[in-house]
């Protein structure tokens, strides 16, 4: 069990035992997600702590019950930003700093746990079995919210890549409620630096991360539509439909956090429009909202 949860709000009194192994969960909600939920399957074989950063405490705290060895600390900083990792090298430069994911890990010293999107079933692979139960692990957490069968959920911001991107989400609102949709909700994170999240026609709603996925998993026919984000990987296992939306990104990026790269129960499009076209880019949209996410047909 754990024994201890460390509470910092920067970096500068935070002090390191450097005989153990220090997993840094520096990067976003959704490669936290996804390190965890596979290093889970086979946690270090040695004594660890780990490091996150404030936003996913919960997630992580919730993830953890997944863990048959869990930290024997748990340090959470107050940070939010993608670079988390790169500051403990410089805080901590004597220890070193690895990024490395693999099973049974045995190192000491600092090791950033993360892969690509595409890496991590590969390096720890999930079998049929595994997934059945996450899924009813997923499945029955509690929510503090009841979303209504049929609902639409929006997801208009992103960390990183997709942080500048903004779709005609009133545009797409209307059209969802041409269509008959009668419950659009968007998701509020409250997170300062991402300004207004509130969309014009739909209920905003604000949800852990704990909370979210037990309202996907226990809501039938619900549907997404998000900006490319970690939130898509923390409801990968559930049976949503999801329309995931990308800005114009160089193919390499876009190859790299491709959400089609990771397995997932979700049955997902991905669209993207490469010439920058803010029409075309509506174009795009517009078709899948109405013969994808509301077609009463599965692809």
């Amino acid at each position: 069990m754990i024994t201890e949860v460390d509470h910092h709000a920067d970096l500068d009194h935070l002090m390191l035992d450097r005989g153990l192994l220090h997993l840094i969960f520096g990067y976003g909600t959704g490669d936290t997600f996804n390190a965890m939920v596979h290093l889970a399957k086979a946690p270090p074989s040695v004594p660890y702590t780990m490091i996150i950063k404030k936003p996913q405490l919960d997630l992580v705290l919730y993830l953890l019950g997944l863990f048959r060895q869990p930290p024997r600390k748990l340090i959470v900083v107050d940070y939010w930003k993608h670079d988390f990792a790169m500051q403990l090298s410089i805080r901590f430069p004597t220890l070193g700093i690895q990024r490395k994911f693999e099973p049974n890990l045995s190192d000491s010293g600092l090791l950033a746990c993360w892969a690509t999107p595409s890496e991590y079933n590969k390096i720890i692979p999930h079998t049929e079995e595994d997934v059945s139960v996450l899924r009813a692990y997923f499945s029955s957490a509690s929510s503090n919210i009841s979303l209504q069968e049929g609902s639409v959920l929006l997801f208009p911001t992103a960390g990183t890549q997709f942080s500048e991107y903004r779709p005609d989400w009133v545009g797409i609102v209307r059209h969802l409620s041409d269509l008959g949709i009668k419950h659009i909700y968007s998701n509020v994170s409250g997170i300062r630096e991402y300004g207004d999240e509130s969309i014009e026609g739909t209920t905003p709603i604000t949800l852990s991360h704990r909370n979210l996925i037990g309202a996907i998993h226990g809501t039938p026919n619900i549907k997404i539509i998000a900006v490319r984000s970690g939130v898509l990987d923390i409801l990968r296992f559930s049976d949503a439909k999801a329309l995931v939306l990308y800005q114009p990104v160089p193919e390499g990026i876009f190859e790299t956090c491709r959400f089609g790269l990771i397995p997932t129960k979700m049955d997902v499009v991905e669209t993207i429009c490469l010439n920058n076209s803010a029409e075309h880019q509506d174009l795009i949209i517009r078709y899948y909202v109405q013969n994808f996410l509301c077609s009463k047909l599965k692809r």
